[in-house]
């Protein structure tokens, strides 16, 4: 298993590739985004919000 060892974050700005708007990620989202082994957000937070809406899971359950 690798030991990485954790960076030390500083707040940045992001570009939403939906509405192209400017968005803060900030060093507490940073560090949750790292412990949780997650890769850094594409989509403004009102944008992945209008996104979780639309999207319709897959339940596997098929019609017809």
């Amino acid at each position: 298993m690798e030991n990485l060892q954790k960076p030390v974050f500083q707040d940045k700005q992001l570009t939403c590739i939906d509405c192209e708007q400017e968005f803060q990620f900030t060093k507490g989202e940073q560090d949750y985004f790292w412990n949780k082994n997650l890769v850094e957000p594409k989509r403004c937070l009102k944008c992945r919000k209008i996104r979780k809406l639309t999207i319709t899971p897959n339940t596997g359950v098929r019609d017809g």
